[in-house]
């Protein structure tokens, strides 16, 4: 159930995003207006006279003031206009103290009668209570109550109150005798309504809103809350938001800029009007479903969730809900590690395989469960660096893998559609600047619609790589005369004589990949698995070829080391005008770059 507790802190967090706004000179909507004042009559003892919040043993007066629209409460009046008697909350102006309850009792005002910022959104229902019984407030009349906004707006209403007899037995509970007209509040009479259950379901087979105010669709399936009532009374207002983890706010207010909640019968009967409002009569117990946008906090199990209803008489009921359980099986991101330096240049900053030159970056991420992973997302949350599994973006191409391999399991467009099923580790690669030190996040995407993040620490700088050997080219390409490779990563010819040149090596390392880029024509041939580009068959000269099966390289170099690099030529190589960059990476992290220009 809500607890007062939770209703302050809740209240305080959006205060304070009001504040926000009204600072930084914002169109907040920090106001609202009076819909109906009551008086209740005589009430339990909470204040003593005149600026004294403590209780003096006598019974105080009582009116409940009911608000539309959302912004946050500073201050409140209550004035007898036949008199002139005035309460208020302004501390130290020798007037009385006006008390301020929440819709649990508690009282707001603090120990020097000062009321805290109240916020509310689609609206609230406070109870004012008065203690000077032995002056006017007995004799009834007309009161006018003032109440004082964020944005130093106000709002006033009147109610008529019947005069209150005050001979009353010490040990009796005195009925109070209400204003013609006056209705208890819905929360103090038989059979009030409330909400039974709150329950977050999961990803849906409905989609009805997106990532706006619109009843409309947007290709994703939408989350599902089943929300069980008992009672009576019309439903005018929902708001649904996170009180913890990733923040998240869904209501049906118009032009707020939050995203719709949209409501149905379990008929699937759409009870939202088109502007997103609605007004939903229920009596007895009645089941509704509703209908929301995931933002990506709703599938992260540390996210917890209330539900928010505003009735037409202005009350509100409130309810935790239940997180969603996971079925059995449910994939879970158990672990996420990295960024380290791999042995390889597979991608660059752009969507498309091919190196740019610098070793990848690479991360570890363990999935325990089974399902379908249709994407992957990377994020520094410290820079601006990004890397996604999604075509068309233009965001860095975020290269999957299975752990230990470099075979990428992307389609050809980059997209990802991968069944997992277990506990499955992968690797996750990122090109362009990935070297930075974190933190980062990472987020698997899942066809039901479930997305699963973690993040990383901040981590150690990795280290500076010795310096590389020098590297040196010993002539234009020319045709080798020979077919030892051919349009694919193996080491076998196709039936086309292959072209190539020598490079020198000086110094002392282990040279674990080679890549070759023509820079005019264009043309990658290199020693890595997996990247769909063409092999570079490596060998001494006129010795044995020096790849394995799966055309990697693992090459000591101790001294001077000549090596011949066999291609398959693309028309760019037999050029008669033309450029390459060759690329030498080794096992510590150093590099060796050099061009060539015939």
């Amino acid at each position: 159930m809500h607890t007062r507790r939770g209703t302050v802190r809740g209240s305080w967090v959006v205060a304070l995003g009001l504040l926000g706004c009204l600072w930084a000179g914002m169109a907040c909507a920090a106001m609202g207006t009076v819909r109906s004042l009551a008086f209740d009559g005589l009430v339990e003892d909470r204040l003593g006279t005149g600026e004294n919040i403590q209780g003096d043993g006598k019974k105080d007066l009582a009116f409940s003031v009911t608000l539309e629209g959302a912004g946050a409460v500073v201050g409140a009046e209550l004035k007898h206009l036949t008199t002139g008697m005035v309460w208020d909350t302004v501390p130290g102006n020798g007037r009385p103290t006006l008390g301020v309850l929440d819709e649990s009792g508690g009282l707001l005002n603090q120990g020097n009668s000062r009321l805290p910022a109240v916020a509310f959104l689609l609206g609230t229902r406070l109870r004012l209570v008065v203690s000077e019984l032995a002056g006017e407030a007995a004799k009834g009349g007309e009161y006018e109550v003032t109440v004082r906004f964020l944005d130093r707006s106000e709002a006033k209403g009147r109610v008529h109150a019947a005069p209150v007899t005050l001979a009353v037995s010490p040990t009796s509970t005195p009925t109070p005798t209400p204003a013609a007209g006056f209705s208890p509040s819905p929360s103090a009479a038989s059979g009030a309504p409330r909400i039974l259950e709150a329950r977050v379901e999961g990803p849906s087979d409905r989609d009805l809103v997106g990532q706006g105010e619109a009843l409309k669709g947007n290709g994703t399936p939408d989350w599902r809350v089943r929300v069980k009532l008992q009672g009576r009374g019309i439903i005018t207002g929902i708001r649904f938001s996170n009180h913890r983890g990733p923040e998240g706010t869904w209501d049906t207010l118009k032009d707020n800029g939050r995203w719709l909640v949209a409501v149905t019968r379990p008929s699937t009967e759409i009870l939202t009007r088109a502007d997103g409002t609605l007004r939903v009569p229920f009596r007895d117990q009645t089941e509704l479903v509703l209908f929301l946008e995931d933002n990506g906090s709703l599938s992260r199990p540390e996210t917890r969730s209330q539900l928010t209803l505003t009735l037409e008489d202005g009350t509100l009921l409130t309810r935790d809900a239940v997180p969603a359980a996971l079925p059995e099986g449910a994939p879970t991101l158990t672990e996420f590690k990295g960024p380290e330096a791999s042995d390889f240049d597979l991608l660059g900053p752009g969507e498309n395989r091919g190196g740019d030159f610098d070793r990848d970056r690479r991360f570890t991420v363990v999935v325990q469960g089974k399902g379908v992973l249709t994407g992957a997302k990377l994020r520094s949350l410290k820079g601006d660096g990004a890397w996604d599994t999604i075509p068309g973006n233009k965001i860095a191409l975020l290269g999957v893998a299975r752990e230990g391999k470099t075979e990428f399991l992307n389609r050809g467009d980059g997209s990802l559609r991968l069944p997992v099923s277990g506990t499955t580790s992968l690797s996750l690669y990122a090109g362009g600047d990935a070297a930075g030190t974190g933190p980062f996040r990472v987020s698997l995407v899942f066809e039901d619609g479930r997305v699963l993040e973690k993040e990383t620490g901040t981590v150690a700088a990795p280290a500076k790589p010795a310096a590389a050997p020098k590297l040196a080219i010993l002539g234009r390409p020319l045709s080798l005369k020979g077919d030892r490779v051919g349009g694919d990563e193996l080491l076998r010819g196709n039936g086309k004589v292959d072209w190539g040149f020598s490079v020198r090596l000086d110094g002392k390392g282990t040279l674990k990949a080679l890549l070759v880029r023509a820079t005019t024509g264009g043309g990658v041939w290199d020693t890595v698995p997996g990247n769909r580009n063409g092999l570079v068959g490596v060998r001494k000269p006129g010795g044995a070829y020096l790849n394995a099966s799966d055309g990697s390289v693992s090459v000591p170099v101790n001294g001077a080391l000549v090596l011949q690099l066999w291609m398959e030529d693309n028309k760019s190589l037999s050029r008669k005008k033309g450029s390459v960059r060759v690329e030498a990476l080794f096992e510590d992290g150093s590099k060796a770059v050099r061009d060539l220009r015939w």
